[in-house]
């Protein structure tokens, strides 16, 4: 799925993902994973991990493995150059649902709450199309067609 103008590549477990190298040395990667298919549409997890290297971090998200719990080496990250890849990716990913012409939604999770809390303030002041379902706890966008 990759061309010159989009940064998205898939793994071979259907993973969606876009990774960069930050200023600080380590690697951030955003994932997309469809996680349910149903009537309504295709529903897509986001995941986002911070590590070594981008082979660290995928391995991170196709195992859950606890070595990236939070932080990784106590090296701090600009929260502004995280925040604009985040914001960037999502809205590619988005284009690149749009181009599938079916239903889909992207799901956003926090591992805990204040996660949950950080991406729904940023969500919120830079991309208010996304909305948050108090009773479940997670944010949500969806993608439609008129089928």
């Amino acid at each position: 799925m990759r061309n010159k103008n989009m940064t998205l590549s898939k793994t071979n477990s259907g993973l969606y993902y876009s990774s960069k190298k930050l200023s600080n040395g380590q690697t951030i990667v955003m994932l997309f994973s469809a996680y349910a298919v149903n009537g309504n549409g295709t529903f897509y997890n986001v995941g986002l991990a911070i590590g070594k290297n981008r082979k660290q971090c995928l391995s991170w998200y196709d195992n859950k493995t606890k070595y990236l719990s939070g932080h990784e080496t106590g090296k701090s990250t600009n929260v502004k150059e995280v925040l604009n890849f985040c914001l960037d990716i999502l809205k590619e990913f988005e284009e690149y649902l749009v181009s599938q012409n079916k239903n889909s939604c992207i799901v956003i999770e926090g591992s805990d709450k204040r996660r949950l809390e950080v991406y729904k303030k940023a969500l919120k002041k830079h991309r208010p199309d996304y909305i948050y379902h108090k009773e479940n706890e997670y944010i949500y966008k969806w993608i439609k067609f008129n089928n």
